[in-house]
């Protein structure tokens, strides 16, 4: 099968990498880790939200698009 292409993009971040996965279910899942470790990163290093798109595509169409965001609070 030709590579899905994962997108994870908001206002300070973009990534974008060709991946060779068996279906399109197993790249919403990769393109939904993507984001989770990108923003994983984001809050380890002190930031208290990160929110992105993360994107799947594959032969140029758009199959699937995700909002995926993590956050951190102090609980008073």
């Amino acid at each position: 099968m030709p590579p899905f292409r994962i997108i994870v993009i908001n206002e300070s971040t973009s990534a974008a990498d060709d991946h060779d996965l068996s279906s399109a279910e197993q790249a919403q899942r990769e393109a939904i880790k993507s984001a989770l470790q990108i923003g994983s990163e984001e809050i380890m290093n002190g930031k208290p939200f990160f929110g992105a798109e993360a994107k799947v595509e594959h032969d140029g169409e758009v199959l699937k698009r995700y909002v995926v965001s993590i956050g951190v609070s102090p609980l008073q």
